[in-house]
């Protein structure tokens, strides 16, 4: 199979601001945009923790990892879709709208699909690892 650019293994979700840590069940799911397609869906529970690489650890966070590597097309839109439960979790602002990384162009829209004030620069997901292949 030939592979696209990126290969996402897991995404770094916010929890908790200054709190300890806690438990939270979720569903991340990668759609393709045209077609509203699953192309990987991942369940599990997460317990937070204090995040290492944020200045001064404000936050409590987990890695919501898939099973097996995503292949992911140059030039593709895809939807990144998460139900998170449990205790109120934080959120990120002014984020980003694009970023590039190792010559990949992360570029973050709108969705429709979007009912919690989640939008480009506001949202649960602070990380997007990936893995050039």
């Amino acid at each position: 199979m030939i592979c696209g650019v990126t290969v996402i293994p897991n995404v770094t979700v916010f929890s908790s601001l200054f709190r300890s840590p806690s438990l939270y069940t979720v569903v991340t799911e990668v759609k393709d945009s045209t077609d509203d397609s699953s192309t990987v869906k991942q369940s599990g529970s997460y317990a937070s923790e204090k995040d290492k690489s944020a200045e001064n650890n404000q936050y409590y966070g987990f890695d919501a990892q898939f099973d097996r590597p995503l292949c992911l097309q140059e030039n593709k839109k895809y939807k990144l879709v998460s139900l998170i439960k449990g205790p109120n979790s934080w959120y990120g602002e002014d984020g980003r709208t694009s970023d590039e990384c190792e010559g990949v162009r992360f570029t973050l829209t709108s969705s429709n699909a979007s009912y919690n004030g989640t939008c480009e620069t506001r949202g649960q997901f602070p990380a997007f690892i990936f893995a050039l292949v």
